[in-house]
């Protein structure tokens, strides 16, 4: 187990203990004090710890500390009732210690209902806004990636109605055994730092920790989400990606297109979570299709791993072939979220290629193509001018942030003025992926270091 979890499970507990002994006191004098106050805040029982510090008003004994502690109470009533939270302040939290507090919020136009053959699932009420925020909940377990679940679990005594909401991730009882848990909690963990993550802050901790969120793992699978994720230390938001219709069921994305190509999602999902996705994509995808994309894939799959390994630069008929294969697979994918997801994968590929085999001209060229394909207008030529960034899914804004910074490994051979409407937009994608929260300078000469750019 590493210091870090160690550390924090031992700081955990010994602050629980601390809360019991003050709360234990107070419930036999009945005597106001601070202590008490800020016991019952440190467990999340706010109305409490709101009732003792009016008894601390009523006598007089309000401190700077008692001030503080009801300025944190009116933060967490707004943070459950409207899912107003303080960003900037959760991000200094987590650069302290991986554990932020504050309270969980769901929005009051999802509710649970259920859903065909996958059991349960959130549905909404009515119509939701893009952007709005569906879901904010701490994570209800933390575990090291390196670590086995059953070395975290022996440590926390969970309380009955934690079992009972995690029982209900399975529609009713189930056998809780360590190999059970185990089980059910590699099917419904969370990465709690996005690619990337690491290169944002230069204090960013290196490590990636897997979480357990009970709420979210309610919310099933599609390949055309309508929902997305992330995390400020263990804090999962959930936010709408796009306008959701009254009645129409939310739905995450389980694998990450970035570590998966978009053939291989399906055995992923399956393999991962013991499932056929059955959303719109995949129903509608004939197999004839997967069997084409499948062999277009592998070739140009072979024929990139043959350029790299080759020392000479790779000839025209290398590159024509690979130009073929791309075109041949955007006639086959239909205009979909999938389309864009696959088609930023092929660009990509080709953009390096091109590089590589000393076409950087042409790489910007096909670099510029994997934008517009993600959906951005206005990038023209070679100017990168400034453009909106669409508000989609957030792991697809890292897939853009990766095609701007293989164009910007090739802008040494550019003018000054394409350089910097380049730097524009990326620092534009880059402020909306970090939420405002990242050290862009700092990611930027790292980024460029391990491209072998110094200027």
């Amino acid at each position: 187990m590493s210091d870090f979890i160690d550390y924090d499970c031992t700081k955990h507990l010994n602050m629980l203990k601390s809360a019991h002994r003050q709360i234990t006191q107070y419930e036999q004098t009945q005597t106001p004090t601070f202590e008490a106050a800020q016991a019952y805040y440190n467990v999340g029982k706010l109305e409490e710890c709101e009732q003792v510090v009016l008894e601390l008003q009523k006598n007089d004994m309000v401190t700077k500390a008692v001030k503080r502690l009801q300025q944190n109470i009116e933060i967490q009533k707004l943070q459950i009732s409207e899912g107003k939270y303080d960003f900037k302040s959760m991000v200094e939290e987590a650069k302290e210690n991986f554990v932020v507090k504050c309270q969980n919020y769901v929005n009051p136009n999802i509710e649970i209902r259920e859903a065909g053959n996958k059991r349960f699932g959130y549905f909404a009420k009515s119509k939701i806004e893009m952007g709005t925020k569906l879901m904010v909940e701490k994570a209800f377990l933390i575990a090291d990636q390196m670590q086995m679940f059953k070395q975290l679990l022996v440590k926390v005594e969970l309380k009955d109605f934690q079992i009972s909401q995690y029982q209900a991730l399975k529609g009713g009882d189930i056998s809780l055994s360590f190999l059970n848990l185990e089980q059910k909690y590699s099917k419904n963990g969370f990465s709690a730092f996005p690619k990337l993550e690491d290169e944002f802050r230069k204090d960013s901790p290196k490590w990636k920790l897997e979480v357990l969120v009970l709420g979210s793992c309610t919310i099933n699978h599609s390949c055309l989400p309508n929902a997305y994720w992330y995390f400020i230390g263990d804090v999962q938001f959930i936010i709408a990606q796009r306008q959701i219709e009254e009645n129409e069921q939310i739905f995450l994305q389980y694998v990450d297109p970035l570590q998966v190509t978009f053939i291989k999602q399906p055995d992923e999902i399956r393999r991962a979570f013991g499932f056929e996705c059955e959303c719109e994509n995949c129903k509608t995808m004939t197999l004839q299709q997967r069997q084409q994309i499948s062999k277009l894939t592998l070739v140009l799959e072979n024929k990139i791993k043959s350029i790299e390994k080759s020392s000479d630069l790779a000839n025209q008929n290398d590159i024509s072939s690979i130009e073929d294969i791309s075109q041949r697979v955007e006639t086959i994918i239909d205009e979909s979220h999938a389309r864009r997801s696959a088609l930023l994968h092929y660009y990509t590929e080709l953009s390096y290629v091109l590089h590589i085999s000393d076409n950087t001209r042409k790489a910007i060229d096909v670099g510029i193509k994997a934008l517009e394909s993600f959906g951005i207008d206005g990038v023209q030529g070679r100017k990168g001018q400034l453009v909106m960034i669409p508000n989609a899914q957030h792991y697809m804004h890292f897939k853009v942030l990766e095609v701007i910074l293989n164009i910007l490994s090739f802008c040494f051979f550019v003018s000054k003025e394409e350089v910097e409407n380049w730097l524009k937009l990326l620092e534009q994608v880059f402020t909306k992926v970090t939420g405002g929260c990242g050290d862009f300078k700092y990611f930027l000469k790292k980024r460029l270091e391990i491209s072998g750019v110094h200027q």
